[in-house]
């Protein structure tokens, strides 16, 4: 994963939006968005480190601890402007250090990591890493949905 792979989606601002949703709703949605760009991403990543230690990796394989081990990861969450960065460490999950390398990111809407959690990742996968890469796309799926990990094991 040293390559600094990116599985990417839409560009920002594609998102949950309605297509008919009134002018002032998606000003509204875009000016929330830009503020939470702003915003530390350690927080989040804290949370969601604590929580996949706890849901996710009493049951990561070994080949996807060995393909996240020490490897920075971002998650970015486009149409909502939320971001988080982890390294998978001996004990677990834990925030990205500042200025490490990112090593993979995965830019898409809420809808797509809903998708995913919703065990409907196979057939809407982003980017062209995701059919090159089955062993790191699936350490991914393992990372940002826990749910599918079983489907995408094959």
């Amino acid at each position: 994963m040293g390559d600094g792979m990116s599985l990417a989606s839409p560009p920002r601002g594609t998102g949950p939006m309605p297509a008919n949703a009134p002018a002032w709703l998606n000003q509204a949605a875009e000016h929330l968005r830009r503020i939470v760009e702003r915003l530390p991403v350690q927080p989040p990543s804290f949370m969601l480190a604590r929580l996949l230690d706890r849901m996710l990796l009493p049951r990561l394989p070994a080949d996807a601890r060995t393909a996240l081990g020490n490897r920075t990861v971002e998650l970015s969450i486009s149409d909502l402007g939320l971001r988080v960065r982890l390294q998978l460490a001996a004990g677990g999950f834990r925030v990205a250090p500042a200025g490490s390398e990112t090593a993979l990111r995965v830019v898409a809407p809420a809808s797509s990591y809903l998708r995913l959690l919703a065990g409907d990742g196979g057939r809407h996968r982003d980017g062209p890493g995701a059919e090159e890469h089955p062993r790191r796309y699936r350490a991914v799926v393992a990372l940002i949905a826990p749910a599918c990990l079983e489907g995408h094991a094959r």
